[in-house]
């Protein structure tokens, strides 16, 4: 309820975000909780906002969270406007309540990211509910995808490529999907770290970069295929940046006899679930009524995307 009450505090200390590819740090992004609220007006509210790195140990003092010397507020207290949160936009919902820094903060991805969000003077008109995880999740996910280009037209329809990037406590899954591809035809996935975007006298372009080529079997005959890859969980795998395509055998095509779907870019999760608190290294205090000096600590936290 960061953003409900008159006077709010939420904090939390991320440590998932050690060894990633934060830099330096210019806004960040809550979203909605999934669906209408009809209480979620636009409303306005004096906020402040402080990062830093977080201590040793994890109390419920606020201020005792911070490493020695690495407070800094990067949003000096004052007025802002948030939306209109009443009806709901897409599943999952847009980071659209956007917090512009006035201070860059530069990240070293070597301590646990500290965020700190201060709340006073909201005008409040009912309940502000944004997205956050009541208990350690399941399985997590990682960033929404985004579609690059479009794919063959083919004897089903269109060839389309989906991902899904998952965790649990164990294992990174890595999941492709292709529907409208050719019928019952043996398909791969081209998987690498950038868009080449050529234009090769394919029927689209490549944008898979060809490091990895893995066989996810055959289409049916609607052009459909679904395969998932489970990789023993590494801390290296948290937050990789992905390009992927599929591409099938398609002897109607005029060129060459394969048909490529659409490119997708998207990030593995930056973080394991199924439960297991230890490892899932974030931890969130907050006080529903004041601005401390003390809060309830949780590992409840709430999603957040940071601007570069």
């Amino acid at each position: 309820m960061t953003f409900t009450n008159a006077t709010t505090r939420t904090q939390q200390i991320d440590s998932n975000l050690i060894g990633g590819k934060l830099a330096l740090i210019r806004g960040m992004a809550f979203r909605r909780n999934n669906g209408a609220q009809s209480t979620a007006i636009a409303r306005k509210l004096d906020l402040q906002v402080d990062f830093g790195y977080g201590a040793s140990t994890i109390t419920t003092t606020f201020d005792n969270n911070y490493a020695s010397g690495t407070r800094k507020t990067v949003h000096a207290k004052k007025t802002v406007s948030l939306p209109d949160w009443t009806q709901t936009i897409s599943k999952p919902e847009p980071f659209d309540l956007v917090i512009k820094l006035d201070t860059p903060f530069a990240y070293n991805n070597k301590l646990s990211l500290v965020w700190d969000v201060i709340v006073t003077n909201n005008a409040g008109g009912g309940s502000y509910s944004m997205d956050w995880f009541s208990t350690v999740p399941t399985v997590t996910y990682g960033e929404k995808e985004v579609v690059l280009g479009t794919g063959c037209k083919t004897a089903t329809g269109t060839f389309a490529h989906t991902t899904a990037y998952t965790a649990d406590t164990a294992n990174l899954n890595l999941g492709y999907s292709g529907t409208g591809g050719p019928a019952s035809a043996p398909a791969i996935a081209i998987v690498g770290a950038t868009d080449l975007a050529l234009t090769v006298g394919l029927c689209t372009k490549l944008h898979g970069d060809l490091t990895f080529l893995w066989p996810i079997g055959t289409t049916d005959t609607t052009g459909s295929v679904t395969q998932s890859f489970p990789l023993p969980w590494n801390d290296a795998f948290a937050g990789v940046a992905l390009v992927s395509q599929l591409l099938a055998v398609d002897t109607t095509q005029p060129v060459l006899p394969v048909a490529l779907s659409n490119g997708i870019r998207a990030t593995t999760p930056f973080v394991i679930g199924g439960g297991a608190t230890t490892a899932f290294k974030i931890d969130r205090i907050y006080n529903q009524t004041s601005t401390g000096p003390t809060g309830t600590l949780a590992k409840s936290c709430a999603p957040v995307l940071f601007s570069l």
